[in-house]
């Protein structure tokens, strides 16, 4: 029989083993086409590298909320319009915003390294040199 401390050290092993499994998992389900998305926005394109989102957190329906089950996730825009809302479903820009500057406030608060954050929109938003 283990003793106390030794239980605690491999259930905390199998805790580990098993989160990790599960980023990997949630990497590995991402097409490679989906791999990194880039976006037109006024302000210059935005490039979000979907399978480090994945990795870091660790689960689909963070963003994809409306996934039940083995369902493969919805495009973004298949609820969210770019120019109006509709159902209820707020406009693609404010959900990006919303959830992306949501969870990155969030990761700031907490003190762990975050990405861009609201008053900082040239960090994500790249316009292209013109020559």
């Amino acid at each position: 029989m283990l003793e106390g401390r030794k239980v605690k050290k491999y259930l905390g092993l199998m805790v580990l083993l098993a989160a990790t499994s599960m980023l990997v998992m949630a990497a590995a389900e991402i097409p490679a086409d989906k791999d990194v998305l880039t976006f037109e926005g006024k302000l210059g394109k935005v490039t979000f590298k979907h399978t480090d989102h994945a990795n870091r957190i660790g689960d689909c329906v963070s963003c994809h909320h409306k996934t039940e089950g083995d369902a493969v996730p919805q495009l973004c825009s298949e609820c969210h319009m770019p120019k109006e809302e509709k159902d209820g479903a707020p406009k693609l820009k404010d959900a990006f915003h919303d959830n992306c500057q949501g969870c990155h406030q969030e990761n700031a608060d907490a003190g762990k390294p975050t990405g861009p954050l609201k008053k900082k929109c040239k960090e994500c938003h790249i316009k292209e040199k013109t020559s």
